[in-house]
């Protein structure tokens, strides 16, 4: 009875006119929305929308940005927590019941438009957003690079006569070095606009989105 009355509900509004508004391109730009913008911050959640809370007004100090955030699973308080926050134009929530968060990566990397894609989890924290402009900045002087990974904070240093990355670990000072990885033959990808970088993990999902013919996948610095 109730979705009887709401067809009829929708239908009178229909024939009359009333309560529609019409959208436009004009109306997505009034609300702020960019349909390119140069970074997307896809951050898998479960049950800890409090620390997602917290770094939101963090990322949106990177002006040109899209925020995704998978809810994967969470009970009704966290979903309508993340609900009630993500109100820009360029904010969006994915809704997964309890995957693995390759999976969900996949599909939020599909439905991501930033040129720049940086994979995050609801634990990460930063004070706070020079970490993606250094990343940003690492994928204009290196155009063939497509992955970059970020554990630890490391540094990345690239010797231009090889293409290998060495890292140092920020909380062990210079006394150890790590070798991320060397220019792997990699396959097509199927987003060819889209880089890829991380601060929670080096070693990086393996999806549908990548496909490879060896293993540059399991690398933090892979090239093109």
């Amino acid at each position: 009875m109730r979705l009887l009355i709401e067809k009829i509900k929708l239908a009178l509004q229909k024939r009359t006119g009333v309560a529609q508004q019409k959208k436009s391109h004009a109306t997505w730009v009034a609300k702020g929305y960019k349909n390119e913008p140069l970074v997307t911050f896809v951050i898998q959640s479960h049950n800890k929308s409090l620390q997602v809370c917290h770094i939101l007004p963090k990322l949106r100090m990177m002006r040109d940005a899209e925020i995704i955030v998978i809810d994967d699973g969470s009970s009704k308080e966290h979903t309508n927590r993340l609900v009630s926050e993500l109100t820009g134009a360029n904010e969006l929530m994915i809704r997964s019941n309890d995957l693995f968060e390759n999976v969900t990566y996949d599909k939020a990397i599909r439905m991501a438009n930033g040129k720049y894609i940086a994979l995050m989890q609801d634990d990460d924290d930063f004070n706070d957003i020079s970490w993606a402009e250094e990343a940003v900045r690492l994928f204009e002087q290196y155009p063939k690079m497509v992955i970059l990974g970020g554990k630890w904070g490391l540094h990345v240093q690239f010797d231009a006569s090889s293409l290998k990355g060495c890292g140092k670990r920020q909380d062990m000072g210079d006394s150890k070095s790590y070798m991320l990885s060397t220019a792997l033959p990699c396959g097509s990808t199927s987003h060819s606009t889209n880089s890829i970088f991380t601060i929670s993990t080096s070693v990086l999902p393996r999806s549908s989105t990548m496909t490879t013919s060896s293993a540059c996948a399991l690398g933090s610095v892979a090239f093109r």
